[in-house]
C-alpha cells in the first residue's frame, strides 16, 4: 500500500475534489447537512427564503472576496499541524487543527436578538451529529454500501478516514471581510476542531523512521551489530510510547 496521510496519498498529486483538499470537502458537506437539519425550523422564520448554506469553501473567508449572494456561508481552513502520536506499527495520526466559520448574512434586527439561540442550536446540531451518530440523514457518500446509509445517511469519518474529531472552543464573533466590493463586518459562529489523520496505514512512515535511525547509528562510527529481530519498544524516541513487530534490534560490542 502506498504511503498515506488521511485521504492523501503520498507521493500527492492534484485533488480532484472541487475544494482541493478531498477532506475538508467532506467535512463541509457534512457540516452543511447537519447545520441544515438542526436549524431549518429557526431559520426559515429568521431568514425567510434563504438556505442556512448557501456556500461552502475549503478556505479561510478573510482571504477570499464574496459577495452578499454568497451569504450564509460555510468555510472550513487547515490552521495547522501537532506532533504525531504513535500509536502502534499500523495505526498512528497526525493532529490536524482546523478553524470552521459559519458566516450570516444581515438579518433584521429583531432577529439579530436571536443570534444566541441560533448559534445554541447550531453549535447543538453539529455536536450530536459528530458524537452522536456520525450521519445526517439524506447525505449518502458516492461508493457506500453500508445498508444503513439510504436511511440514516453515511458514516463521515470513513470517508474523511479520520481517526478521531473533536470540538474545542467555539462561539459567535465577527469577521470583517471583503464583500461586494468593500470591507464590511458580518457576524459569525466560529468552531475551533481538532483531526485525527491516519498516517501510513502500511506504516512505512514508521519503518523508514526507524531505519533512518539506525543509518544515523551506523553513520556514528560506533561499531554497531544486529543481535536479532525482535519488537523494539519506540518509547521516548519518537514520541509516545509505541513498538515495531519484527524490527532489527541494534546492539555493541
Amino acid at each position: 500500500m502506498a504511503d498515506t496521510l488521511g485521504n492523501v496519498q503520498i507521493p500527492a498529486s492534484a485533488s480532484d475534489s472541487p475544494l482541493g483538499d478531498p477532506t475538508l470537502g467532506i467535512l463541509l458537506q457534512f457540516f452543511k447537512a447537519a447545520l441544515t437539519a438542526s436549524l431549518t425550523n429557526v431559520w426559515a422564520v429568521a431568514c425567510p427564503n434563504v438556505p442556512v448554506v448557501k456556500t461552502i469553501d475549503a478556505r479561510d473567508p478573510e482571504d477570499l472576496s464574496l459577495t452578499t449572494t454568497e451569504l450564509p456561508g460555510l468555510f472550513l481552513d487547515r490552521d495547522g499541524y501537532d506532533p504525531i502520536v504513535w500509536q502502534s506499527a499500523d495505526y498512528n495520526f497526525v493532529p490536524s487543527r482546523l478553524r470552521l466559520w459559519w458566516v450570516l448574512p444581515r438579518l433584521e434586527l429583531k432577529w439579530r436578538r436571536q443570534r444566541s439561540n441560533i448559534v445554541h442550536a447550531a453549535t447543538a446540531g453539529l455536536l450530536f451529529a459528530n458524537y452522536w451518530t456520525g450521519r445526517v440523514p439524506g447525505l449518502v457518500f458516492p461508493g457506500d454500501d453500508d445498508p444503513v446509509a439510504a436511511t440514516k445517511g453515511s458514516l463521515f469519518t470513513k470517508f474523511a478516514k479520520l481517526w478521531s474529531i473533536n470540538f474545542g472552543k467555539s462561539g459567535p464573533d465577527k469577521l470583517k471581510l471583503d464583500v461586494d466590493g468593500k470591507k464590511q463586518v458580518f457576524d459569525c459562529v466560529v468552531w475551533n476542531i481538532v483531526l485525527g489523520e491516519k498516517l501510513g496505514e502500511d506504516s512505512s512512515l514508521h519503518a523508514k523512521a526507524l531505519l533512518g535511525l539506525q543509518d544515523s547509528i551506523a553513520n556514528s562510527g560506533l561499531p554497531l551489530v544486529f543481535v536479532g529481530v525482535r519488537t523494539i519498544p519506540l518509547t521516548g524516541m519518537l514520541g509516545t510510547a509505541s513498538s515495531m513487530p519484527g524490527s532489527l534490534e541494534p546492539g555493541y560490542t
